[in-house]
């Protein structure tokens, strides 16, 4: 299994189950954020870490590549990636792609945000 390092996801993490872990930092959610839960057990949850990791561009040491000032908040953090985005190629289907690797039941055409909230549901 992939370890992450500390320095990289030091905010919340989400526990099989009892739900998101807080914490400060990038990837802390706001106060009162609303977040879609998902149903996985153990086996599905441990694979998340690999099939995320395998995303990654990686720097000399092997290290995940940190975009610099990039991010939608003060809190989150964006990464170098391996592949490119396209429109047909977007973060939607990247997470449903991620998920579906895990085990999950997810849809296999999820281009909207909307259409991730339908998978979950």
């Amino acid at each position: 299994m992939a370890a992450f390092p500390g320095s990289m996801i030091p905010g919340p993490l989400a526990d099989a189950e009892s739900g998101p872990i807080p914490g400060p930092g990038p990837g802390a959610l706001p106060a009162g954020f609303d977040a879609p839960r998902l149903r996985m057990g153990p086996d599905q949850y441990a694979r998340l870490p690999d099939e995320i990791d395998e995303g990654f561009r990686r720097d000399d040491r092997g290290q995940p590549i940190p975009v610099p000032a990039a991010g939608f908040t003060d809190t989150d953090r964006f990464f170098e990636a391996r592949g490119r985005f396209r429109i047909f190629r977007t973060c939607n289907t990247w997470i449903s792609r991620i998920l579906r690797a895990a085990g999950l039941r997810f849809g296999i055409w999820t281009p909207t945000r909307y259409a991730v909230t339908l998978s979950v549901a």
